[in-house]
């Protein structure tokens, strides 16, 4: 090359760069051409990397002059450019010059670095110096060019003492600009301002390729990949010069050593994780193919081990073997410090094959000088494994970690502002700086957060090992390589030669493209392996041994692995999830591999917040789980709480247990600290206490996360375990506004110095406190994510420069550091993601390094026995409809149909409010929470919930209760009576005696069991339809009739039955037969029930051959239906009975939990052949639960009843069919009285056949002869002159039976007595006796209504007439009543349900008894709860029970007292002052509403 002419003057030999390779001549002469001749300033263009930076040192070493480098960022301000104040001496300002200005006056050359990077308003501020070399500064100078103060000094009288003495400065004439910066586009940045641009003489700097000259197919790829597009091939992303130069490094490493060529290209060209369009991609997988760069890495060099040798100077040795050169080692930088154990945790580090590779890969960079970027998804071991490194090389304490954030500056990097306790200003040296003195390793963490510009103001670090200081006026100040700084001398400090730096990120995403062309090359990109099934195996084998064998496989299956198919979403974990999964149940050593896999899978569950996923998410993961784990109780992760009766605390106060976790109670050093809360100890919460303690005492886990939706109990629950163990908290409540400051350490002016003051994380950290961080959801992500280098790493820079290590560090000691106390535990409280919550996704980006804990809204239990505690005086019925009616609500939310969740919070409002305010009624309690759906449209959905529960909320959604709300209360329950509008009760004497009953024989009857095949049948799938017509009564207006809602099969109805499942639910069914199918939905009246849909089931079609009769489809064959029957089947199914044409079969149905199937159960040996139908009735029998019967096994169909009967009148035949075991066995009962109705017992364990004269019981199985049929038959001994029963309902229980005729409204019997009323008691002409309870009322149907037509009570001795037809009039003619069931539930008691044959379904409270409650609940929903109180303390003592319209009457009663009292008083008052009435002109005499009357007192 050339020789450049040097400036001949005495120069700053600091800034005058040195040791720079050889560039291209050209440049050179191009540049000094530019300088000597035409002092123009100059732009140097060219692709990313450090080779523009480096033409231009290289011109400024051989010209040997000064160099102020200038790094541009997003960040680079006006006093970044010209001056900036700094305060001295306490109270005395002065300016200092920045860069620009110091080149100006010294003559030195401005190096302006990344100018695409500038905000657009910056740098217009040196347009000026540009073109004129003028610049008016802050503190009043003036710099002008050289020729003007030349000429200006020349007319003046003292010359350029004189311009000096004015403020005016001398540009000198050697004073340059050179510009780095992209082409934009294509690459990213700002485009050059045209006044700018227009200042600069321009020249393009390409990337040589000659240094891989002994790589010729990694040259070929190189210089393929840098080729501008030509037609349709896509720009490829770029290959820096950088890149190159590593590329060579690491094939000059030896043999033993050396890298394959396609894994140096894959570490400086990673298209495999840059988000790049697929054609991009398309286009490198083809050019690696072609040039052999795709081959799989088969001769790699295999690392062995690291030895650390701690003789001056420390060095490490990283052994390798294989690969092409046998055996040897590589010399990489250390510190020679041995750890101990391999410290922080390094000795539970498993090296699986693939991390070995990884591992020795990284070493390979790092003794080539190289710094590196590790890229893999969150949670899969890259924070473990950079401190794994550091331990391996012997860095020791030499590590500097710097958590990345989306808020961080570049001064943040490398220097910040201080002020010291003089109040003086100046710069401290950030992480960065600090790393390379120290020579320590640097650790980038969360590269991905921050702009993709903020990192290249290390570009000068990171590639040439040099960076300009802001000096602190005395002089510039450069960071310089130990050669350099060798040569050139000068201040700032001098890189030392161990400092590396690794970054760590997560892997692009389209939202964040952050591995841009100009990163890759700061770094070697290396991309963390994924873990493979062995792997995995393999690293919780040796890190959890006590794990059995048949755990360790579902846990594994479950990883999102990196190369996944993008499915992983349901239930995808990552590896620090895993641990934290396997570690809970390797703590259980005792427990079996069962229990073991149980508790993996509720952690697992917990971590992945199956509770707040989205009901389609959640059965994806729920899918996941049980494929792994097999079959998983109900309510995993937090809904299945364990049952807690309380906490324990012992007598001496030193320990406290929540269940089975003992945990010790501490001695605060600040009692006011510790919280003090009025918490009711309920199961739902307990149990999630009890998991809180075991995460912190028995799995030793310091920081928790609890999630939940608002109102549920986050911050009670946290108070009541601070407070029960005596912790001191410290609270902190985050905002949108939070900032990291505010987070850790706040700036405060205190006697004119800026001090810092601790936040409360800060004060926690240092005292072993708890810290609660409440609403972290609402904070900005990019000020939470912070907590993350705390939780994981244990390390956090504050923003006063202070460190916070880990405790026990030998760093602990020394000034600026603050240890993390062993007791400090942090509780972060946040909402669950997703809407209506309008925080940030806190769980995706930092979820998985805490424990996670999820609380929902408490079980209906918990929810009452709450309520209950804090409003003692409510009515608790009112407080079950409550928590009904919210969990209707929520329920409706999940499913997305309302916006808001309704919380616990708000029920627990409206109970205080029910409980301060007695004569409230429920609505103006209601008003409080409901005010803010009145005008929102799903406000509609809302009233039906509510009305389901006997709640009326018409007028709070309308308004109209703000009106109500100020009547007085006698008029309020005047108001209320009016819709009261129950049925008339007659009072029955007492009854005549007619007879008794007695046991006439017991015969034990011989019934073989005889095999009946099984055929499957074809059917479609169950089809979801909406019950029409839903309406529920008693909402505003109270009387028996509760509910009326249509089948969507408004034809054809022949049977209906009702079965309650194992859970509580009750499922309704009915059989129609046009066509033959069973509609199955959940019972409305049950206080859980959800969106009322029906589930249809059919089999059949319309009829073949005879019209209106329906088909079924038996292996092809069609066969015509007949008497169709339905019957209870076990835990909510049902059998169907459906005589065909020539065999009658049992179809067997699963309910809506278990999904469809049918099966025909043939019995030909019960007809005689020839005969067409022959007449059956079903029966249901519960095996298992009598006294005298023996459980069959259970089955997939009907488990614990299996047994079904039928039974023949004109056969005089009974048959019992075991359907789990597809068997059956009959008897013949012989002759006797016509049968008049066939039953089965209460308890479900007999049929009893009613004849005219007796009661046969039949008694399926046996205990002690289980191949017999037990017949016992009871006789009816009629009184003299007693009218027998000739017709209706029997039943009969252990101790008493009803049954009614004609001859009689009802009977009972007590032991051996039979006793009767008379017809006349029967409540309606037109009824007919159709249902008899257990508690003995004879519910009557009428066929003119199509509903129940009366009751008849025969322990009250009371009869009513119920004609249940709305008065909108819904009665359809010629509907005739199919079915009535009676059921007793929990709140309205015993319930009569009536089906008619067009589908019409109407339910009644039958019982009297239970109507009084009712009436007394509505009562006091409706604000009458006072005067109801009044009257129930006068309830009569003679044991005489008062019916609802006893209680009616008496409120009735009291309302017009109040009424007439308060008139009265009203009319006795004395008058106060004259009023004034209306105004007219005729005269007026004697009391009047016109003024000038004569009248008394009261008159206007």
């Amino acid at each position: 090359m050339a020789k450049v002419r040097a400036v001949e003057r005495e120069v700053h030999s600091s800034l005058v760069p040195a040791c720079y390779g050889a560039v291209e001549e050209a440049h050179l002469r191009w540049m000094e051409g530019k300088d000597r001749d035409d002092g123009h300033d100059m732009f140097l263009l060219g692709p990313p990397g450090s080779y523009r930076r480096k033409v231009a040192m290289r011109y400024c070493e051989a010209a040997r002059r000064e160099v102020e480098h200038v790094v541009i960022t997003r960040d680079t301000t006006e006093a970044d450019l010209k001056q900036r104040k700094e305060v001295v001496d306490g109270n005395r300002t002065i300016y200092v010059d920045s860069a620009p200005i110091r080149a100006a006056m010294h003559g030195r050359i401005l190096l302006l670095d990344g100018i695409e990077k500038a905000e657009r308003n910056v740098l217009p501020t040196l347009n000026n110096l540009l073109e004129n070399r003028e610049v008016q500064l802050d503190d009043g100078r003036f710099l002008m060019s050289h020729v003007r103060f030349d000429a200006l000094a020349a007319t003046l009288k003292g010359g350029a003492a004189e311009c000096r003495r004015r403020g005016l400065v001398r540009v000198a004439p050697t004073f340059r600009v050179i510009a780095l910066g992209l082409p934009v586009p294509p690459f990213l940045g700002a485009p050059l301002d045209p006044p700018l641009r227009s200042r600069f003489q321009a020249r393009f700097i390409a990337t040589s390729v000659d240094s891989l000259a002994g790589a010729p197919r990694l040259a070929a790829a190189v210089a393929a990949v840098n080729l501008p597009p030509d037609g349709g091939r896509p720009r490829l992303p770029c290959i820096s010069s950088d890149a190159v130069a590593r590329m060579r490094a690491l094939l000059e490493l030896p043999a033993h050593a050396r890298p394959t060529p396609a894994d140096v290209f894959r570490r400086a060209y990673p298209i495999g994780v840059m988000n790049a369009d697929p054609a991009v991609k398309d286009s490198v997988d083809a050019l690696k193919k072609h040039f052999a760069l795709d081959s799989p890495d088969t001769d790699r060099p295999r690392f062995e081990s690291v030895d650390i040798c701690t003789d001056a100077p420390a060095r490490a040795a990283a052994h390798f073997a294989g690969g092409n050169g046998g055996a040897g080692s590589l010399i990489l930088p250390s510190h020679g410090v041995v750890p101990e154990g391999m410290g922080h945790g390094m000795g539970s580090y498993v090296m699986t094959a693939p991390l070995r590779h990884f591992f020795g890969a990284v070493l390979q960079d790092l003794a080539c000088g190289h710094d590196v970027c590790v890229v893999g998804p969150p949670g899969h071991g890259k924070s473990h494994f950079v401190r794994h490194l550091a331990g391996l090389l012997g860095y020791g304490e030499k590590v500097e970690y710097m958590f990345m954030y989306g808020d961080m500056t570049s001064r943040d990097l490398v220097q910040r502002r201080v002020t010291d306790t003089e109040g003086n200003t100046g710069w401290a040296v950030g992480a960065a700086v600090k790393a390379a003195r120290e020579g320590a390793l640097l650790v980038l963490d969360g590269l991905h957060r921050v702009p993709a510009d903020l990192i290249t103001v290390l570009a000068p670090l990171l590639q040439d090992r040099q960076l300009q200081l802001h000096g602190d006026g005395a002089g510039p100040e450069v960071l310089l390589r130990a050669d350099r700084r060798e040569v050139r001398g000068g201040r700032g400090g001098a890189v030392h030669p161990n400092f590396r730096v690794v970054a760590l990120a997560c892997p692009p995403s389209p939202k964040d493209v952050w591995l841009s062309e100009e990163f890759m090359s700061l770094f070697a990109v290396h991309t963390m392996p994924s873990w493979d099934d062995e792997a995995l195996q393999d690293v919780l084998g040796k890190l959890h041994p006590s794990l059995h064998d048949a755990v360790v496989p579902p846990l594994v299956s479950l990883v999102a692995r990196a190369d996944s198919d993008g499915d992983g979403g349901a239930a995808a974990l990552s590896l620090r999830q895993l641990l934290r999964a396997a570690n809970a149940a390797a703590r259980g050593k005792e427990l079996d591999a069962g229990s073991q896999r149980q508790r993996a899978a509720d952690t697992l569950a917990r971590q992945l917040l199956i509770d707040s996923l989205p009901p389609e998410h959640k059965a994806q993961v729920l899918a996941r789980l049980q494929s792994a784990f097999g079959d998983l109780p109900a309510g995993m992760g937090g809904s299945r709480a364990r049952t807690i009766t309380g906490t324990t605390r012992a007598r001496d106060g030193k320990t406290v247990a929540f269940g089975d976790v003992v945990c010790p109670v501490a001695e605060p050093k600040n009692p006011e600290r510790v919280p003090h809360v009025h918490f009711v100890e309920i199961e739902r919460h307990m149990g999630v206490l009890a998991g809180l303690a075991e995460a912190l005492f028995t799995r030793r886990e310091r920081h928790l996360l609890l999630l939940g939706p608002q109102g549920v109990g986050k911050n009670r629950i946290t108070d009541y375990m601070l407070q029960c163990l005596q912790w001191e908290r410290v609270y902190m409540q985050l905002h949108r506004d939070t900032t990291v400051q505010q987070l850790t350490a706040t700036p405060q002016l205190s006697d004119g110095v800026l001090t810092w003051r601790d936040s409360p994380l800060v004060t926690a950290v240092r005292e072993g406190l708890c810290l609660v961080l409440d609403e972290a959801d609402k904070a900005p992500l990019e000020v939470v994510v912070l907590l993350k280098s705390l939780v994981e790493d244990g390390h956090l820079l504050l923003a006063d420069g202070r460190r916070i290590v880990r405790a026990g560090a030998a760093a602990a000691v020394a000034e600026g550091v603050i240890p993390v106390h062993p007791q400090f535990t942090m509780i972060v409280l946040a909402n669950r993601p997703g809407f209506p919550f309008l925080g940030n996704d806190l769980f995706r980006e930092c979820g998985d390094v805490f424990s996670v804990f999820s609380l929902d809204n408490p079980d209906a239990d918990s929810e009452f026995h709450l309520l209950s505690s804090i409003a003692p005086t409510v009515d608790p019925v009112i407080i079950r409809r409550l928590v009904s009616a919210f969990a209707d609500l929520r329920a409706l939310n999940a499913a997305g149909r309302i916006q808001y969740p309704y919380s616990t919070r708000e029920l627990l409002h409206i109970a205080r409010h029910l409980h301060s305010d007695r004569s409230a009624s429920l609505g103006d309690a209601l008003n409080n929470v409901l005010s803010f759906d009145r005008l929102d449209p799903s406000a509609a959905l809302l009233e039906p919930v509510f009305e389901r529960h006997g709640i009326p909320v018409a007028d709070v959604l309308s308004g109209d209760i703000d009106r109500s709300g100020v009547l007085p209360a006698w008029q309020r329950a005047q108001k209320v009576l009016c819709d009261v509008a129950l049925s008339p009760s007659i009072r029955l004497g007492p009854p005549t005696r007619c007879g008794e009953r007695r046991a006439s024989q017991v015969v034990e009857v011989a019934a073989p069991h005889r095999r009946c095949a099984g055929t499957s049948l074809s059917m479609p799938q169950p089809a979801a339809r909406p019950l029409l017509d839903l309406r529920y009564h008693r909402a505003r207006k109270f009387s028996e009739l509760l509910m009326t809602y249509q089948l969507p099969s408004k034809e054809g109805v022949v049977d209906m039955t009702i079965a309650t499942s194992g859970t509580g639910s009750r499922t309704v069914f009915a059989l129609s037969e046009q066509p033959v199918g069973i509609w199955a939905f959940p019972d409305p009246l049950a206080s859980t029930s959800g969106v009322a849909e029906c589930s249809v089931i059919r089999w059949g079609a319309y009829g073949s051959g005879v019209s209106g009769e329906a088909a079924l489809v038996v292996n092809g064959k069609p066969v015509q239906a007949g008497n169709n029957q339905l019957a209870r089947a076990g835990d909510g199914r049902v059998v169907a009975y459906v005589p065909g044409d020539t065999d009658p079969f049992v179809v067997v149905t699963i309910g809506r939990e278990g999904g469809a199937s049918l099966k025909a159960l043939r019995l030909p040996q019960l007809f005689l052949r020839g005969r067409r139908t022959v007449e059956y009735f079903l029966c249901e029998v519960v095996v298992g639960s009598g006294a005298s019967s023996t459980p069959t096994t259970p089955s997939a169909f009907f488990h614990p009843m299996n047994v079904v009967v039928l039974a023949s009148p004109k056969e005089r035949k009974v048959v019992c069919i075991d359907v789990a075991k597809q068997v059956y066995r009959e008897v013949a009962l012989g002759a006797g009285a016509p049968w008049m109705h066939i039953s089965a017992t209460t308890d479900g364990a007999a049929v009893e056949i009613t004849t005219d004269t007796e009661v046969v019981r039949v008694v399926p199985y046996q205990a002690a002869t289980p191949a017999t049929i037990i017949v016992q038959r009871y006789e009816y001994i009629h009184a003299d002159g007693a009218s027998p029963a000739d017709g209706g309902v029997g039943w009969m229980g252990a101790t008493a039976a009803a049954r009614v005729g004609s001859g009689c409204s009802a009977y009972t019997a007590a032991g051996a007595d039979v006793a009767a009323w008379p017809r006349r008691a029967a409540p309606d002409a037109e009824a007919y006796p159709a249902a008899v309870t257990p508690g003995g009322l004879v519910v009557y149907a009428n066929h003119a209504t199509g509903g129940v037509g009366g009751v008849v009570d025969t322990a009250t001795r009371t009869a009513k007439t119920l004609l249940t037809v709305p008065k909108d009039g819904t009665a359809v003619d010629s509907d005739c009543v199919v079915a009535v069931k009676c059921v007793d539930d929990a709140v309205d008691g015993p319930v009569a349900i009536v089906v008619t044959e067009r589908g019409r379904v109407t339910c009644v409270q039958v019982g009297e008894q239970r109507l009084v409650p009712a009436l007394v609940t509505y009562l006091r929903i409706r604000g009458v709860g006072g005067y109801v109180d009044k009257v129930l303390r006068d309830a009569p003592k003679n044991g005489r029970l008062w019916t609802a319209q006893d209680v009616t009457s008496r409120v009735g009663h009291l309302a017009t007292a109040a009424g007439r009292a308060e008139h009265q008083h009203t009319k006795d008052r004395a008058a106060t002052a004259p009023k004034e009435g209306k105004h007219d002109d005729d005269p007026h005499v004697g009391g009047n509403q016109y003024a000038g009357g004569s009248g008394g007192a009261d008159t206007a």
